[in-house]
C-alpha cells in the first residue's frame, strides 16, 4: 500500500505527497546506509580480493597518562590484539582441516567452497526416459546413518519399478549418505530430499543457510555454481558483516534493494566481471559449503534454467539438525 510520513495524517495526505515522502524516506535510508558502510573497518576476503571497511571508534576521554606511556600502551594493546587474532585464525583453520577426512577431504581447505566429483553420465541417461511421463513430486525423509541400508529407500524411490536401475540408485544413496555424514562430524542422521521438477526452483545465486549440502542431479541439467571469481559483497554480504552490530540494518537495506531487481539483473550484479560459472553434469556429486561452515562465506549457486517441459530429478542431502550433535 501507499506509505505516509505520519500515521496521524494518513487520511489527509494526497497521493503525490505520499509518494514524495516515500522517496525522501528511501533517500534517507540509503544515505544512512552509505554513511555506515563508509565507516566500517573489518577486512573481508571476497574470493581472493580484500575489501577494507572502516569501523567507527568511540572517542574516549583524554587520559591523564603521559603521552609516551599512552602511545606505548596503545602499541602493546594493538600487538596483543593482532597476535590473538592471528592465533585464533590459525586455530580455526587447523580445526577445520582436522574435521574433514575421507571422500570429501579437499573441503578441509578453508579456501575451498565446493567439491565436484564427475561421474559417468549413463545413470542420468537411464533416468531421463523413466521420468518423462511422471508428474512433479518432492519426497523427504530422515535416514539414520547407523542403520543406513538400501531397504530404507524403497518408499522414496516409489516411482521406479523394481530392477537394476532402482538397485543402482539405492546403493548410490547409501554410499553418499555415509560419506556425507563423515564430512559433517559423523552426523547420526541425515535429511534426504528427492525432487522431480520442471521449474527453476532457485533462480538467484545464493548461499544455503546450512553447514554443507550434497546435490546430485540424476536427470536433467545440474546445479550451477561460482567456480572462480568474486561476489558482490553488497548483494551477497560476507558472514562477518551480517554478524556485526550493523548486520540487521545492512541486511534490511540489502533485502530492500534486492527485492526491486529482476532475477536476471540480480544475477548479473551478484557476480563480478570475469567470474566463471560451473555446472554439474547429470550424476555428478556436488558438495557445497554453506553459511554455517566455520568462517566460510559459503558457495554461491543456483538452480539451472530449464527448457519448456524439461524435467530435473535432484537428490539433496542435509544434516538432520534436530538430531545432530
Amino acid at each position: 500500500g501507499t506509505s505516509t510520513c505520519s500515521p496521524c495524517v494518513s487520511q489527509s495526505v494526497s497521493r503525490p505527497m505520499a509518494a514524495t515522502c516515500s522517496s525522501v524516506r528511501l533517500v534517507l535510508l540509503f544515505s544512512l546506509a552509505l554513511s555506515i558502510l563508509s565507516h566500517l573497518s573489518s577486512p573481508f576476503r571476497l574470493g581472493g580480493r580484500v575489501a577494507k571497511l572502516k569501523i567507527v571508534k568511540k572517542v574516549s576521554r583524554m587520559s591523564l597518562m603521559p603521552v609516551r606511556e599512552r602511545r606505548a600502551t596503545r602499541v602493546l594493546s594493538s600487538l596483543r590484539d593482532k597476535s590473538n587474532g592471528i592465533q585464533s585464525r590459525e586455530n580455526a583453520i587447523q580445526n577445520e582441516v582436522q574435521k574433514v577426512d575421507g571422500r570429501f577431504s579437499s573441503l578441509g581447505d578453508p579456501e575451498a567452497l565446493f567439491y565436484l566429483e564427475e561421474r559417468n553420465g549413463k545413470l542420468g541417461r537411464d533416468f531421463r526416459s523413466v521420468i518423462e511421463a511422471i508428474e512433479d513430486f518432492t519426497t523427504t525423509c530422515t535416514v539414520s546413518v547407523e542403520d543406513n541400508n538400501e531397504e530404507n529407500y524403497d518408499a522414496v524411490l516409489h516411482f521406479l519399478p523394481p530392477g537394476e536401475l532402482r538397485n543402482t540408485i539405492k546403493s548410490d544413496i547409501v554410499n553418499l549418505g555415509r560419506d556425507f555424514a563423515k564430512l559433517n562430524d559423523r552426523a547420526p542422521s541425515l535429511k534426504l530430499t528427492l525432487c522431480l521438477t520442471r521449474d527453476q526452483r532457485c533462480p538467484r545465486f545464493h548461499v544455503d543457510k546450512v553447514r554443507s549440502r550434497l546435490l546430485v542431479t540424476y536427470a536433467g541439467p545440474g546445479t550451477e555454481y561460482l567456480k572462480t571469481g568474486s561476489r558482490n559483497w553488497f548483494l551477497v554480504p560476507p558472514k562477518q558483516l551480517l554478524e556485526s552490530p550493523v548486520g540487521d540494518l545492512f541486511g534490511s537495506l540489502r533485502n530492500m534493494v534486492a527485492g526491486r531487481l529482476s532475477n536476471s539483473r540480480y544475477n548479473e550484479l551478484a557476480l563480478t566481471q570475469g567470474c566463471e560459472i560451473g555446472s554439474a553434469a547429470a550424476a555428478d556429486v556436488l558438495v557445497l559449503k554453506g553459511a554455517a561452515w566455520g568462517s566460510s562465506n559459503g558457495a554461491l549457486h543456483r538452480s539451472p534454467p530449464l527448457r519448456n517441459g524439461e524435467a530435473r530429478l535432484l537428490l539433496s542431502l542435509d544434516v538432520n539438525e534436530n538430531e545432530s550433535t
